[in-house]
């Protein structure tokens, strides 16, 4: 990752490629400049969008996320309540018993893989998709829910509000006030059948938008207005991530007096310490490429500069999101698939 922080050209790519490198010189090049889909997509990218874009036409209902199995619910079926029994009838086991049972406390390393792959998985991840919670005017925590195993009045209305109560003797939530968390189901939209499903209010291609926005508004709030870069807060000669406004969605809990929240273009960027650090390592790549182009384009203004780093920017993320991540993290099977195998290039199709 090194080498992405500091490349040693404006033209760097994550591999020695000839011809992916042509295509991003293609990219900030006057000829191709109203090419620039053509010239930083690579071919199995390209492909499967317009596959989404001919398909979007076609159905109706693809407002919502599409799924790999059809939506279980209770009551009706049409999801206005949330399924809290098996299909034997027994009582749904809690989340929280799944995860400590699934998720152990072993210490172990990996021959392989470094928990990089993960955080970059977090970091990609954020680009391409965020389900909205709904909005909630009631209190989803409160000690009976706990104590007399009362059930929400939401979980039975449809409501906003599903806590998750945690059992007695847990090893860290082991008080009343803590043995209830605070969970909201997803905003919904309805299909074409009026079953309740979720919508993607991110940009499903990875275009950058956790680092740009998905908004003309968001993208300028993020802008110094000069130069073509981002906004940063330099402490100590380093550049950080911009502050965050207190009024936003994306505030995090701040410890110590001089601390502050983060401000990305994605609101979850406080969830997590390396994901906070991905951000503000293409913050600062970003930034270094506006200088590396101000250095041979004297004449470019500032919205020039921002858009021609943001396309090298993009043109970075595409081939590590689906070369790299996708070999590593992916099914071959899913991934031959879906038409996302690169050839030995890193580019088109292995069939």
């Amino acid at each position: 990752m090194s080498s992405i922080l500091w490349p040693h050209s404006v033209f760097f790519l994550p591999w020695k490629n000839k011809r992916f490198e042509y295509r991003v010189r293609a990219a900030v090049s006057n000829e191709a400049r109203h090419h620039h889909l053509r010239c930083l997509l690579p071919v199995p990218l390209l492909r499967w969008q317009l596959q989404q874009l001919r398909q979007s036409k076609l159905r109706p209902d693809w407002s919502h996320v599409p799924q790999i199995m059809d939506p279980v619910y209770g009551g009706d079926g049409t999801g206005s309540t949330p399924r809290l029994s098996a299909t034997s009838g027994s009582e749904l086991p809690k989340p929280r018993s799944i995860s400590v049972l699934i998720h152990d406390e072993a210490n172990f390393t990996h021959d392989a893989f470094t928990q990089m792959v993960m955080q970059w998985g977090q970091f990609l991840d954020h680009d391409i998709t965020d389900t909205p919670s709904a909005s909630n005017a009631s209190v989803c925590c409160y000690d009976a829910l706990v104590t007399s195993s009362e059930v929400h009045s939401d979980v039975t209305t449809g409501g906003a509000c599903f806590p998750i109560i945690i059992d007695e003797g847990d090893r860290y939530f082991d008080t009343v006030s803590t043995r209830c968390m605070v969970f909201y189901r997803s905003d919904p939209v309805t299909d074409s059948s009026g079953v309740r499903q979720q919508y993607n209010a991110a940009t499903p291609w990875i275009d950058g938008s956790q680092i740009y926005g998905t908004s003309n508004t968001m993208a300028t709030s993020l802008r110094s207005g000069s130069e073509g870069k981002l906004l940063v807060n330099t402490i100590g000669g380093e550049d950080f991530l911009p502050e965050d406004s207190p009024s936003s969605d994306s505030v995090c809990f701040v410890r110590e007096e001089g601390e502050y929240c983060f401000l990305a273009g994605d609101h979850r960027v406080n969830v997590f310490a390396g994901l906070s650090a991905f951000h503000t390592i293409f913050v600062r790549y970003h930034n270094k490429i506006c200088d590396r182009l101000l250095a041979l384009n004297h004449d470019w203004d500032d919205e020039t500069t921002f858009q021609e780093a943001r396309r090298i920017v993009v043109a970075v993320l595409q081939p590590l999101g689906y070369h790299l991540q996708g070999i590593h993290a992916t099914h071959p099977g899913f991934y031959r698939r879906k038409l996302l195998r690169p050839d030995r290039w890193g580019r088109g199709l292995r069939l």
